[in-house]
């Protein structure tokens, strides 16, 4: 990678925020804690074969440059949102590339339905 014009989806990061209402119900609200420039791909090969393992509806990967709030822990709690087309990936686990020269995190995701 490394081709900053491979980051071409403009994408808003999310975290999740649990509230409850008046009956005591869990309302799941996404607070937005950044835009950022990422890639969308569908998963192939060995990626995906690793991934079905974890979860078997994960189908994309979503690369960032690494920031704040996206830790190799970050289950299902947050989400991307691609702002072009409002299409909304589920992070199910992400991955700090550690051996690259360039500082990105893979976050392996789950099309949510719309």
């Amino acid at each position: 990678m490394g081709k900053v014009g491979k980051l071409d989806n403009w994408l808003s990061f999310q975290d999740a925020s649990v509230t409850q209402n008046a009956a005591n119900e869990d309302i799941v609200a996404y607070v937005e804690a950044a835009q950022v420039w990422g890639s969308v791909e569908p998963l192939s090969g060995r990626e995906f074969q690793r991934a079905q393992s974890i979860n078997s509806n994960i189908r994309y990967k979503v690369r960032v440059r690494t920031m704040i709030g996206i830790t190799d822990d970050i289950k299902a709690t947050s989400r991307f949102v691609d702002l072009s087309d409002s299409r909304v990936y589920n992070i199910e686990y992400a991955e700090k590339l550690r051996n690259k020269a360039d500082d990105y995190t893979d976050c392996f995701c789950v099309l949510e339905d719309t």
